[in-house]
């Protein structure tokens, strides 16, 4: 029999050491790596605005089912991703600082260029008499070529550097750093050119150019002030890597917040602070799966608050004929508690149902400047919320509103008599009578009722009429009585003794009394009909020749 060979133990524990990874690799021996599912579309078309303290965000729904490659994705939600970066804002002294500055650049840069060029003489000069140039790492040796800074390192170098020193103090992030001192280099060139100063320094043993008094800096400030804009892009790859979750909507409410359209979200910013430093904020929204696999971020938009003024004090409504008449107040200041003149304002007026959330879009195509607006595109019978808001006139987009001042729901009810018809001309042919008349100027005329009576005819009713009390004079006595309107059962010309030739109201200027008595005179009365049954006052016209209106 032949004797087993013995296998030693180091072999065996190096081999199992080998077939380690390969066993943790299979089967259930490791934990398994989750599935990776493919991301929603991104969606496209987010603006922002400014709504008092809040930032308004709009977007288009996304499709709440998509196909990715080979499989299909199902929408759980919308997450509004923040990003919020502090920046200082320009004033005055930021900008005779940063002028100041500049001409100390400027006075730095033409010493160094003019040590420069004599260094250069200096070395022909020895090259020429044989003497040998210094060695390339001699300390000691003058500069014979001035290195010119990059376009971030001449706008960091021209910040004043106390101004350079309170923003890293005050916490700005390196590139909100960045981003503000090329505001200010900007700023500054503008203001440079505009006072005007000389573009070079030639000789730099000559006195530095005088800068003007800081009264007229401030006057030649004003627009480059008034008009500065503090938004700046930024990169989805940065964002994503800064920003967070600040709101999660669920398809289930999309319908709560579509407005126009559009999906609008609201994020608070609070108030701009009064001091050096304001918030710029970044918005991007994205879809989330039901998979909890977030979308694609492509496009970040970003808005710099301002301090916009407050609401309106007051709002007042009235309903006349020819709609409705909103007056208010103008805000007497900002956010930030600063008075205002009433003529740099302008508004817009929105108007939403009761369950509706805040329009974005206003009644008046253009910004009004009188604190006044009459609604003419109302229907009559609906209930509406009214909404003004106060912007600032020649504020830099996105758009900048204050909150708004809002009515209660206001049901308007349609209680005014159309515009009567005019000039009712009688035609006869033997018994057949073509009646004629100039038709009501109001647009929601239904259409004319017809009446006739022999010659001669009493009068017609005196119906009352609201309008009459915005133009009469008050110790005018107006007829009193109730509305004419269209009532079931009831005709107060009948009852006078006319009798109704049209049953239904005829929708054009013209009728036919087809069954006239050839031996009579007759008298026609028309009056129009509008979608509320409101009826206007009789035009009157006559065979005889009497004719009314």
């Amino acid at each position: 029999m032949r004797a087993r060979r013995s296998i030693p133990s180091r072999l065996v524990s190096s081999s199992l050491v080998a077939l380690a990874p390969i066993l943790a690799g299979c089967g259930s021996r490791g934990d398994p790596l989750p599935p990776v599912y493919p991301n929603p579309p991104p969606i496209t078309g987010l603006i922002v605005a400014q709504r008092g303290s809040f930032g308004i965000l709009r977007f288009p729904p996304p499709e709440l089912s998509a196909s990715v490659g080979a499989e299909d994705v199902e929408l759980e939600s919308v997450e509004v991703l923040v990003y919020a970066e502090r920046y200082p804002v320009l004033n005055v002294d930021m900008l005779i600082a940063g002028l100041e500055r500049r001409r100390d650049v400027m006075v730095e840069d033409a010493r160094a260029q003019a040590a420069a060029t004599l260094a250069r003489a200096e070395l022909e000069a020895n090259t020429a008499a044989g003497i040998p140039p210094p060695a390339s790492d001699d300390a000691n040796a003058p500069a014979t070529t001035v290195r010119r800074r990059t376009a971030d390192e001449d706008a960091i170098h021209r910040v004043p550097e106390e101004v350079l020193l309170r923003w890293r103090q005050q916490g700005l992030a390196a590139d909100a750093i960045l981003q503000s001192a090329r505001r200010l280099a900007n700023a500054v060139q503008v203001l440079w050119n505009l006072l005007p100063l000389p573009a070079t320094i030639f000789d730099p043993s000559q006195p530095p150019p005088t800068l003007p008094s800081s009264g007229e800096i401030g006057v030649a400030s004003e627009p480059i002030l008034r008009g500065a804009a503090y938004e700046r892009p930024l990169q989805a790859n940065a964002f994503l890597g800064r920003a967070a979750v600040s709101r999660e909507v669920p398809v289930e409410q999309f319908d709560e917040i579509l407005v126009d359209e559009m999906l609008q979200v609201a994020v608070p910013l609070g108030t701009p602070a009064p001091g050096e430093l304001r918030t710029r904020y970044f918005f991007a929204v994205r879809s989330k799966s039901t998979r909890q696999t977030p979308g694609q971020v492509t496009a970040v938009v970003s808005m710099a608050p301002v301090p916009v003024p407050v609401a309106s004090a007051s709002l007042d409504v009235t309903i006349g004929a020819s709609g409705v008449e909103l007056t208010w107040e103008a805000p007497a200041g900002d956010m930030l508690l600063r008075r205002l003149d009433p003529s740099t304002l302008t508004y817009n007026v929105y108007r939403m149902l009761p369950d509706e959330i805040a329009r974005s879009t206003p009644l008046n195509p253009t910004p009004l400047v009188a604190s006044t607006y009459t609604d003419g595109t109302m229907q009559w019978g609906e209930t509406y919320i009214y909404e003004v808001r106060a912007s600032i006139r020649g504020s830099p987009p996105p758009p900048r509103e204050s909150d708004g001042v809002k009515t209660d729901p206001i049901k308007v009810d349609d209680v005014y008599p159309p515009a009567p018809p005019t000039n009712v001309v009688p035609t006869r042919a033997g018994s057949r009578v073509t009646l004629q008349w100039t038709p009501s100027t109001s647009l929601d005329i239904v259409g004319y009722r017809v009446y006739r009576h022999p010659y001669p005819a009493p009068a017609v009713p005196l119906r009352f009429d609201p309008t009459l009390e915005e133009v009469l004079p008050s110790e005018t006595p107006v007829p009193q009585g109730p509305v004419a309107r269209e009532t079931e059962g009831r005709n107060q010309m009948v009852e006078a003794g006319w009798e109704l030739l049209t049953n239904d109201p005829v929708p054009f200027s013209r009728s036919t009394d087809g069954n006239a008595d050839s031996a009579v005179q007759y008298v026609y009365a028309v009056e129009a009909v509008d979608a509320a049954g409101n009826l206007s006052a009789l035009a009157v016209g006559s065979e005889a020749g009497d004719r009314d209106r």
